[in-house]
């Protein structure tokens, strides 16, 4: 089936996702290609630090990919036919192409998966919004969501329900953040629906949020109730919220004639991306890497008896893009983070930049016969 485009995997389980290539497509109807990148990471090579291992995957190249999202080991594509592909990675699952809408000239913009693997949110260019579940052959359409393009999705990274997304934000196109919860009943996809939609934040700037986290704090008890750490970023400003026990409480202190909580750096990027780092899957975060015009700005969280207000953030700096001499034009597109390192993805090279010396420790050209460099996708489980 031609529905599943080349793209490559580092062992450090960090995928690049391209656009179309040049080559032909496959005319080969089963997915054995895509499936033997998994054993990659598994090879037994010594002294290396980072390795790029181009994989083909020749069923999507006929449709074109628009974007790819990856958590417990499921990987969701959105193709430019207005379908969506998902592939559990444990299992040898075929490759059924499941159709978002029909609306003509309608395009995927992005998609969203939680870290279960089991919730996905697309979103689409004419601001219609819809939800698949892992379960469901087909999406169900967000009455309550339409008219916005989501940007960003904060997920509950505690939440282990299948059946439930818990309470998750929302960031938008034009500023502003909303909360949501979506419930489902298991293989009924008639009963699928959001809980509520509501508006809780807006910065009122014209710019996306790009960025959107939660993090809850560690508590001493059980009983106590819970308080949250929300970090929110445009192209040029990050917000910090703290408060709780609810969304709508937490944001109500900073709608009501509070200076707004950001901070602003200079930049010519019309994006950012923003990436928190922590050890175990749903341990708490213990740094953070916010790419802009200027570079990274990184730096430690600690997380105490901060109040509405306060900040987390300490020992923050700014790592500057090195200069690339072969391409001195050369924008960066997307970025991860492991414990020692900022990945970072080029149009037309990867880079690993090492967190103590803050200097490139790897680096590798991309050809151009890869195709349009989409951006870094990164298992978070």
């Amino acid at each position: 089936m031609n529905f599943v485009e080349d793209f490559n995997q580092y062992s450090t389980n960090i995928n690049t996702t391209f656009g179309n290539t040049q080559q032909p497509p496959s005319n080969n109807n089963n997915n054995e290609e895509l499936l033997n990148y998994v054993n990659i990471s598994n090879r037994n090579k010594e002294n290396v630090m980072f390795e790029l291992e181009p994989v083909k995957c020749e069923p999507v190249t006929k449709i074109g990919l628009m974007d790819m999202v990856i958590a417990n080991n499921t990987i969701c594509m959105a193709l430019k036919s207005c379908e969506v592909i998902r592939l559990n990675l444990s299992a040898e699952d075929k490759l059924e192409p499941i159709l978002v809408t029909r609306k003509p000239n309608d395009s995927i913009y992005k998609i969203f998966m939680d870290p279960t693997g089991c919730h996905v949110i697309i979103s689409m260019e004419s601001s219609e919004n819809w939800y698949l579940h892992n379960t469901w052959k087909k999406t169900k359409f967000l009455q309550k969501m339409k008219g916005v393009i989501i940007e960003s999705v904060a997920w509950n990274k505690t939440n282990i329900d299948k059946n439930s997304t818990g309470p998750i934000l929302i960031g938008t196109r034009d500023g502003r953040i909303f909360e949501t919860q979506i419930e489902t009943k298991g293989a009924l996809w008639s009963e699928g629906k959001e809980k509520h939609f509501a508006m809780v934040f807006n910065t009122h700037q014209t710019g996306p949020i790009n960025g959107l986290v939660i993090e809850r704090f560690p508590s001493s008890s059980k009983n106590d109730p819970p308080k949250y750490f929300i970090f929110a970023t445009t192209p040029q400003r990050y917000y910090e919220f703290i408060g709780g026990p609810t969304f709508e409480k937490l944001f109500r202190f900073y709608s009501n004639d509070v200076p707004n909580p950001f901070q602003e750096l200079p930049g010519n990027l019309p994006y950012s991306v923003f990436q928190l780092y922590s050890s175990s899957f749903q341990g708490l975060a213990k740094s953070f890497g916010w790419l802009i015009g200027l570079g990274i700005f990184h730096g430690d969280l600690q997380f105490s008896s901060q109040t509405s207000g306060d900040t987390v953030l300490q020992e923050t700096g700014l790592i500057s893009y090195p200069k690339d001499k072969e391409n001195p034009n050369s924008i960066p597109i997307s970025m991860v983070i492991t414990d020692f390192h900022y990945l970072i993805i080029y149009s037309d090279k990867f880079q690993a930049i090492s967190k103590l010396s803050e200097k490139v420790v790897y680096q590798r050209r991309l050809s151009k016969d890869l195709g349009r460099v989409l951006g870094l996708a990164r298992d978070p489980v």
